[in-house]
């Protein structure tokens, strides 16, 4: 069971392909918050401000820059990985990424979303197909003399 806005539901409220997307998100999010976190402890000047004493390295700000660097170059290619793989919602986040929403993201980051902005990724005809039919009422024969599968352009509509 899962508890949201104060009642419990089950998976299958929820929709097991939606969970399943989540589980596939946050097997991605969950590493990257931490190895930001490991980051962010092990550079950080409280830490570094016992070296003489525990023997810790001493980072200075361009080396503690740099590891973000590092950071940030792995997993913003990660993160656009699994935003092509599950689409949707996620696409909508890259693409406030890209815009850079709340003046948050890093350069890099911005830059790797960027092809989301006006690249989406398509979605196969089969699955639209029947979100068509269903708001015409009937098949796409009976309404069009043509109907051309094969999209013009891809976008996400938030």
């Amino acid at each position: 069971m899962v508890a949201g806005a104060g009642a419990a539901k089950t998976v299958n409220d929820i929709g097991a392909e939606n969970v399943k997307r989540s589980m596939s998100y946050n097997k991605v999010a969950i590493p990257g918050f931490i190895a930001y976190k490991y980051c962010d402890w092990r550079t950080s000047q409280d830490r570094t401000k016992y070296q003489d004493f525990l023997g810790v390295k001493k980072f200075t700000p361009e080396e503690r820059n740099a590891a973000f660097a590092e950071l940030d170059k792995k997993w913003s290619q990660v993160a656009i990985d699994k935003i092509h793989e599950l689409k949707g919602f996620y696409v909508k986040n890259g693409q406030m990424i890209a815009s850079n929403v709340g003046d948050a993201a890093p350069p890099i980051w911005q830059e790797t979303m960027k092809p989301l902005l006006d690249h989406c990724p398509e979605v196969d005809f089969s699955v639209i197909r029947p979100m068509v039919e269903e708001g015409l009422g009937k098949k796409i024969e009976d309404v069009f003399d043509d109907f051309e599968e094969t999209p013009l352009a891809a976008a996400s509509i938030g």
